[in-house]
């Protein structure tokens, strides 16, 4: 398994593997946008603050793909890095790839200087498994996030 930095030419899979992670996620009933899920694979691609990468196994075939990016805190100017999107296609989720995805992240955040690397659960999918897996790697969960489902149509902003 190869783990390496997409370029322009990834895009058809990357694409499909998306389609695979929105239809098995809790994200299936938000809308799901080509444009939208490009203008993000165009960004990994170019802006230094973020990080792309994709697992190609030995036919050159894309079987998962991780971004990530830095950000300030609020409180002041000290950089953390949070991941995007972590996700391989089903017959390769041995943990293998995944933890190679991490490996490069954690470097990848070691070499920027960053005070923190923070790693999410947002699928739905087994987040008990994952939660227990991230934190055998050295993380540990300080905050919850929690959902809310709305209905209707948003407020213009005031």
């Amino acid at each position: 398994m190869k783990i390496r930095h997409p370029h322009p030419g990834d895009w058809d899979q990357v694409l499909i593997l998306a389609g695979r992670m929105h239809e098995e996620s809790w994200f299936a009933d938000f809308d799901f946008d080509t444009g939208k899920v490009r203008e993000v694979f165009d960004m990994i691609l170019r802006k230094p603050d973020w990080l792309g990468l994709v697992a190609e196994n030995g036919k050159g075939e894309i079987v998962g793909f991780f971004a990530a990016a830095t950000v300030e805190h609020f409180f002041g100017r000290d950089t953390y890095a949070c991941d995007l999107v972590n996700y391989v296609d089903h017959a390769y989720r041995n943990g293998l790839v995944s933890r190679r995805f991490i490996r490069v992240y954690e470097t990848w955040c070691q070499l920027r200087g960053v005070r923190e690397s923070h790693l999410g659960v947002s699928t739905g999918r087994e987040p008990d498994r994952i939660i227990a897996y991230y934190e055998r790697l050295g993380y540990h969960s300080p905050a919850i996030g929690l959902r809310k489902k709305c209905v209707g149509t948003p407020p213009p902003p005031e």
